[in-house]
C-alpha cells in the first residue's frame, strides 16, 4: 500500500469493489512516517467495539504497524476511521480479532459516527465525553 497526497475530489478513482482510492496518475506519494490526521479504513463488516473484517490482504494492519515503527509519536495522533453502511455493522456481536489487527478510533456510517476511544464530536468541532455522534 502506498500513501498518497490528496488535494481535491478529482484525485480519487473507483478501486476494487468501487471503493474510492487515490489515483496514482493524479497524486504524489507521501512518506509512511509523515504526519497523517486520518486514515479511512474500508471493510466487509465492523462491530461496535472497534473490530473489523477487512478484505483479507492485511494492507491496513501492515500500514498501522509500519507507521508505529516509523513514527511512534505521530502514529498515536492518527485517527483510524472505518467507513461502512450501517447494515455492515454487527449487532452486539464481537467480530474475531487477531493480535496484529489495527484498533479503530471510530466508525462512520450513514447513521453517524461511533467513537471507540471515548471521544464524541459535537457540532462545533469540540470534543465531549460520550461514545457516538449522529448526523
Amino acid at each position: 500500500m502506498e500513501l498518497r497526497i490528496i488535494d481535491s475530489p478529482a484525485d480519487w478513482t473507483p478501486g476494487r469493489w468501487g471503493v474510492p482510492e487515490p489515483n496514482p496518475a493524479a497524486t504524489e506519494p507521501y512518506p509512511v512516517g509523515g504526519e497523517i490526521d486520518v486514515v479511512l479504513v474500508p471493510g466487509l463488516a465492523f462491530d461496535r467495539q472497534g473490530g473489523r473484517l477487512g478484505y483479507g490482504g492485511g494492507y491496513y494492519d501492515r500500514l498501522y504497524a509500519a507507521r508505529r515503527a516509523a513514527a511512534p509519536e505521530r502514529s498515536r495522533r492518527t485517527l483510524w476511521i472505518g467507513f461502512a453502511y450501517e447494515r455492515q455493522v454487527a449487532g452486539e456481536e464481537e467480530l474475531p480479532r487477531e493480535p496484529h489487527d489495527l484498533p479503530l478510533s471510530g466508525l462512520a456510517t450513514e447513521e453517524g459516527i461511533i467513537w471507540f476511544d471515548g471521544r464524541e464530536a459535537n457540532g462545533d468541532g469540540e470534543e465531549r465525553a460520550g461514545s457516538s455522534d449522529s448526523f
